[in-house]
């Protein structure tokens, strides 16, 4: 049970990791700031307020499966 929590957390570090060093154009602006929540072109419908909490979710619902499989 402990080690589930670890291996989630260090793959939702990991993978935010990647977010913030690759700055994908859907969710930071050109010059690296993060988008607002919009519908222009300067603001976005995903941005990382909202992907955080989902990216979380997906970690864990991995690590249970991976469990699943492999016990």
């Amino acid at each position: 049970m402990f080690l589930r929590k670890i291996i989630t957390i260090i793959l939702f570090v990991i993978i935010l990791l990647l977010i913030f060093f690759f700055k994908p154009s859907l969710m930071f602006n050109k010059d690296g700031t993060i988008k607002n929540f919009g519908y222009t072109d300067e603001e976005s419908v995903i941005t990382i307020f909202i992907a955080i909490p989902i990216i979380a979710l997906i970690c864990y619902i991995i690590v249970l499966s991976l469990e699943l499989i492999y016990t």
